[in-house]
């Protein structure tokens, strides 16, 4: 798929800030960013057009990520024995290493899978709604030290959790490459008059016909998902509080770190919409899937920091916009499945 996709300068940059806990100490990870976009290894695509969809799987070459870290560790948690492996403790409370630095993440053995909708449109098929996603990855953390001579410290990390959360970031910058190739391998492959002749016509409007009743199925949907949020009193909702605290020796002898984040309100949960991408789809069984969307979900709250010096609070504003939830139902169940695997862009203040 030799397609040139053009790129902004920061396509790589999977994410601003990562926050996680190890139960031990407290990270975030600061300029997370991709090096490099991986190769696809023995790729096998299913190309089904009697059931509307396109399957990819493939397993991926190693990725690595490079960011800046900030460990939030109390003292009495420092491991100084140097002898010390790695898997049995956190390798962030290790005393060689800084409460600040740089580190890399070490991505293997991920694979990349889903499916695609597909759709007939003039003498060729358009990719609608898809769930290609990045999956079964292996995390391992590699953390520099700033100590001459010191190596750095390599430890399997991340819970499932925590990796499901990396997979999602990953997940975007490998998409936004893949979909446009796709889409012009099938413009280039595939001429569906030449399959179909003289009843291309007859296909395009049977097809066309299911689809419409899908879609109105799906607006039905998200109409009365709407409807229930503002009954329910549901268009914002309140976040729990977070506490942080980690006590550490400084100058001044042992510096305690308060950091809190309070009243989190989220809004704008009744602004779903239809992105009118999916349809009706087989694979084991007759599904309909399609791309729900929040137009923009707002989050406000307070942060909070105080140590022995300072005393400070900010109030922040963060908007997630085009936010997409994959919709997904078997033709003969009641229960849908709800998933998100991407969002557009996040914007702070």
């Amino acid at each position: 798929m030799n397609v040139f996709v053009r790129r902004s300068a920061d396509s790589l940059r999977l994410s601003n800030g990562f926050y996680f806990s190890d139960n031990v100490v407290d990270v975030l990870l600061m300029e997370v960013t991709l090096t490099s976009l991986p190769q696809l290894i023995r790729p096998d695509v299913t190309f089904a057009l009697a059931s509307n969809v396109l399957r990819l799987e493939s397993s991926l070459t190693r990725m690595i990520i490079e960011c800046k870290y900030l460990a939030f560790r109390n003292q009495s948690d420092i491991v100084f024995d140097s002898g010390t492996k790695t898997n049995k403790h956190s390798p962030f409370s290790l005393q060689q290493i800084q409460f600040r630095g740089s580190l890399a993440i070490i991505a293997d053995q991920c694979s990349l899978g889903g499916y695609g909708l597909i759709k007939l449109s003039g003498q060729t098929v358009n990719l609608g709604h898809d769930t290609l996603s990045i999956r079964n990855c292996k995390f391992s953390v590699e953390i520099s030290s700033i100590r001459l001579g010191t190596p750095p410290v390599i430890a399997p990390y991340f819970t499932p959790e925590q990796a499901d959360e990396l997979q999602k970031l990953l997940t975007k910058p490998v998409r936004e490459e893949m979909l446009p190739k796709l889409q012009s391998t099938v413009f280039t492959v595939l001429n569906t008059s030449v399959i179909f002749d003289s009843y291309l016509p007859k296909f395009r409007k049977y097809q066309d016909n299911l689809f419409k009743t899908a879609d109105k199925y799906v607006s039905d949907v998200v109409r009365n998902i709407n409807s229930e949020t503002v009954d329910a009193g549901q268009v914002a909702i309140r976040m729990p509080t977070v506490r942080k605290y980690c006590k550490i020796i400084c100058e001044e002898g042992s510096c305690a770190h308060h950091v809190t984040i309070d009243n989190v309100t989220v809004y704008g949960l009744d602004s779903l919409y239809s992105s009118h991408t999916g349809g009706p789809f087989k694979l084991q069984t007759t599904k309909i899937a399609e791309s729900l969307r929040f137009n923009s979900l707002t989050i406000r709250g307070t942060l909070r920091h105080e140590n022995n010096t300072v005393e400070a609070e900010y109030d922040f504003v963060a908007e997630i916009q085009d936010l997409p939830v994959n919709f997904e139902i078997n033709a003969d169940k009641t229960d849908p499945t709800f998933d998100v695997l991407k969002w557009r862009r996040v914007l702070n203040s």
